[in-house]
C-alpha cells in the first residue's frame, strides 16, 4: 500500500510541473505573437540592443527595429542580398541592397529603375545613401528593413 502512494504521489507531481510547464510555454508563445513592432518588444520587458537604430530582440531570433521619420545617413557597400535560407539550390538573381559599415542589411526602395547601384554590387564602391527606414522585415533576404532612398553618392 506504501510503494502505491508514493507512485501516485510521483504521478501527481509530474503531472503538476508538466501541466505548469505547458502553462508557461503556451503564455511566453502568446506574449511574443502580440509583439509586431518595436515598441510591442520594449512594452513586453525584453532587451533593447545599443544600435542605431535601436533594436529590440525576442527569443527565437526575430528582432524589430526602431522606426524613425527622419531622414537618416548610411554608408556602406552595394551588394546583391544574402538569402536567409541557404539549404538546397540557390537561384543567380540578385537583390541590390546596401550592406552597412555595421554589417547590417538593408533592402533598397528607390521607386525608379537606378542602373547605377545595380552595377555597383559586389564592387566594395563605397556609398553614402539617404532616405527613409521603413522596419519591414523580408521572409527571403536577410535584412533590418528597406531604406526609401532620397539620394545616394559614391565615395
Amino acid at each position: 500500500m506504501k510503494q502505491r502512494t508514493i507512485f501516485i504521489t510521483i504521478v501527481s507531481a509530474l503531472v503538476i510541473i508538466l501541466g505548469g510547464l505547458t502553462g508557461y510555454l503556451i503564455a511566453t508563445q502568446h506574449k511574443q505573437s502580440a509583439i509586431k513592432n518595436y515598441d510591442d518588444c520594449v512594452a513586453a520587458g525584453y532587451p533593447v540592443q545599443e544600435s542605431h537604430p535601436p533594436k529590440c530582440s525576442i527569443p527565437g531570433g526575430k528582432s524589430f527595429t526602431q522606426e524613425t521619420d527622419a531622414t537618416t545617413a548610411f554608408t556602406g557597400t552595394i551588394v546583391c542580398l544574402p538569402h536567409k535560407n541557404t539549404d538546397g539550390p540557390q537561384t543567380l538573381e540578385c537583390a541590390t541592397g546596401l550592406k552597412s559599415d555595421d554589417n547590417t542589411y538593408y533592402a533598397l526602395h528607390t521607386g525608379r529603375p537606378e542602373p547605377e547601384l545595380s552595377a555597383a554590387a559586389g564592387s566594395d564602391k563605397k556609398i553614402q545613401i539617404t532616405g527613409n527606414l521603413a522596419h519591414d522585415h523580408s521572409d527571403i533576404y536577410q535584412t533590418e528593413g528597406t531604406i526609401h532612398v532620397a539620394t545616394f553618392r559614391f565615395l
